[in-house]
């Protein structure tokens, strides 16, 4: 489809998965590297011609590494609720890193000519087989997980035209850990005073007790700003 091509159109981008590491930094205790890779569906409209548009869907990669500063600790974490897996028995108080990201903002789309070389290097797969969509041996480049997203393995084929795209993340990271708090407790406060309420016998009383609610049938106003220059014009 790509192929005969004559124009594209980016129409939306959605992120389906963020791949994190979280290493520490030999050089400088307390702070770690955070590599993340954004895997986002980006949906294209294809013109091939004087027809209407074809929608295809594709799958871009975006990598970012930021360093966080996450504190100390070096103990081992036990829990009750452990696992029968003898690799995740292995826990630490290192700090856990989460990703907060919003939809990608759509920017541009453009129709490329690969570069690649004549020699067929056969980057795709280490098994020497590249049809462009996967050699059946499970070496997709792409974790399965991610497509599944989109029912089969994605085409990848570096001969072909590629599309280029452009778009804007919005995205927040941040390192947490699990801490101890001391916070401070007191028993139960049971009232001793007993809240007056309205009665039967004067109902009117507690209502006139109420005061009227200008605010409610006025705009608040913004406070005037006092504009005396010293205290020689009386103002306090």
């Amino acid at each position: 489809m790509i192929e005969r091509a004559i124009n594209v159109k980016l129409k939306k981008a959605e992120v389906i998965w963020v791949y994190t590491d979280v290493e520490p930094l030999s050089f400088n205790r307390g702070y770690f590297s955070v590599d993340m890779k954004f895997f986002v569906c980006v949906t294209l409209e294809v013109f091939c011609g004087v027809c209407n548009p074809v929608i295809v869907h594709g799958l871009t990669t975006y990598d970012k590494r930021v360093i966080l500063y996450g504190s100390e600790g070096s103990s081992k974490v036990f829990s009750s609720k452990c696992s029968d897996v003898a690799e995740n028995w292995k826990k630490t108080n290192l700090p856990n890193v989460a990703v907060e990201v919003v939809e990608p903002v759509a920017l541009s789309a453009r129709i490329a000519e690969s570069d690649c070389c004549d020699c067929c290097c056969d980057c795709c797969c280490d098994c020497g087989s590249n049809n462009g969509n996967g050699c059946g041996c499970g070496c997709c480049p792409f974790p399965a997980d991610i497509c599944q997203c989109f029912g089969g393995d994605l085409v990848v084929d570096d001969d072909a035209r590629q599309v280029l795209v452009t778009y804007g993340l919005f995205f927040i990271v941040r390192l947490e850990r699990d801490t101890q708090l001391l916070i401070d407790a007191v028993d139960f406060c049971i009232p001793t005073q007993e809240c007056p309420s309205a009665t039967e016998e004067s109902p009117c009383a507690l209502f006139n007790e109420i005061r009227f609610p200008i605010d409610q049938f006025f705009p608040p106003q913004k406070p005037r700003e006092n504009t005396c220059c010293n205290n020689s014009c009386g103002c306090c």
